[in-house]
């Protein structure tokens, strides 16, 4: 019953956000010929600052820019002390602003723009103009669709997501919860919330700090967290390619429930098996008796690569690898592997397909199967 409430739900959130998503756009043209849609942010010094939906930010110097043209009236200081204001437009190689009183438009050199803003008059609303009314770098998404798990047990259930990111010259946070719905008395049977911040020296290179907390009764996990603080750097191969890495350290606070476990499950972990050693023993008591419990902390190291590259039909692909191998019990490793791939459907929805491996050997309970993979799909809208 639950399942089908829920897809109807995820059904409706569908059908009114695809109903919403229709909205203006900015428009980037660049003198290499390619062409992206989206939000002017920033025009300012000779740099110029623009927002898609699917790569985030991008700088790039005014310089390579061919022409703009903006959904909204924008204010303009040039060389001269008195500020344009209007939309902006390119014709051919030439950029020109459409004064909002008429008249002649305004031809508009790029780079010698001091600085650009929304006329706070054209955003009113709370959600995109702040106190000093320009507009908030804040970014929320929200989205849903199906995933199937293959690993101790095999099961597709509907999914929720949220995504929260803001990007700021020294300083970007990203936060995503994923959360199934699927289940009854062990709900939720699944969820991860990641959240990020990474504070930046110089161009590259960061200092980061994460928060992650994750529950997964595929392996009897009730529940845990993970602190972490890394150093990493960034690699800006070209403006299709974009590849960071980071290391550092990360302390483990987990609880393992295995009432959480199949009855099935247990009894068939629980049974006895010859060749067993001192280890299969202690999982075999641990998945007999559920109402044992295992509460541990520990420290782990952190590898982390993360990759994104730009994909026929304004597509985007995202990697994102992680290695904790334990420093505290030793032969202890835990991986994911997340990919995505994500097309747009209209200037606000898109699709989105997502693979994710887990891997977790933990020695004291190495009878159950190390490998969990989750195959989705499902929709994602832009507020």
């Amino acid at each position: 019953m639950r399942t089908c409430e829920t897809t109807w739900l995820a059904v409706l959130l569908v059908a009114v956000l695809a109903a919403w998503s229709a909205r203006a756009e900015d428009t980037l043209a660049l003198k290499s010929g390619d062409t992206l849609s989206g939000e002017l942010k920033e025009l300012s010094e000779g740099v110029v600052v623009f927002h898609t939906k699917l790569t985030g930010q991008v700088f790039l110097p005014a310089g390579e820019v061919r022409g703009i043209a903006t959904a909204e009236p924008w204010e303009i200081m040039v060389d001269s002390d008195t500020p344009l204001y209007g939309r902006l437009r390119y014709s051919g190689s030439d950029v020109y602003v459409d004064p909002l009183e008429g008249g002649a438009p305004r031809p508009v050199d790029l780079e010698a723009v001091k600085y650009a803003r929304v006329l706070p008059a054209s955003h009113a609303s709370s959600e995109d103009v702040d106190e000093t009314g320009e507009r908030s770098s804040w970014e929320l998404s929200a989205g849903a669709g199906y995933y199937g798990r293959l690993g101790a047990r095999d099961y597709s259930d509907p999914f929720v997501t949220v995504m929260l990111k803001r990007a700021e010259e020294r300083w970007n946070f990203a936060s995503r919860l994923r959360l199934g719905l699927g289940g009854s008395s062990d709900w939720p049977r699944y969820f991860t919330a990641r959240n990020e911040l990474r504070l930046y020296r110089g161009e590259q290179d960061y200092g980061l700090a994460g928060l992650d907390v994750e529950r997964d009764t595929d392996i009897g996990l009730s529940i845990r967290g993970d602190l972490s603080a890394a150093l990493g750097r960034e690699f800006f191969l070209d403006s299709d390619h974009e590849l960071r890495g980071d290391t550092g350290l990360m302390v483990t606070a987990e609880r393992f429930n295995a009432s959480l476990l199949p009855a099935s499950m247990r009894r068939e972990l629980g049974g006895l098996r010859s060749g067993w050693g001192f280890d299969d023993w202690k999982s075999a008591a641990y998945y007999t008796y559920g109402e044992r419990r295992r509460q541990q902390t520990g420290v782990a190291w952190r590898f982390q690569l993360a990759y994104r590259r730009d994909i026929p039909f304004d597509g985007l692909f995202t990697e994102d690898l992680v290695v904790y191998p334990s420093l505290t019990d030793l032969g202890e490793m835990r991986a994911r592997s997340e990919s995505a791939v994500q097309f747009p459907l209209t200037t606000r929805l898109s699709v989105r397909f997502d693979l994710l491996l887990d891997y977790e050997r933990t020695p004291e309970f190495r009878s159950v199967d190390p490998w969990r993979t989750t195959v989705g799909a499902g929709v994602v809208f832009d507020f």
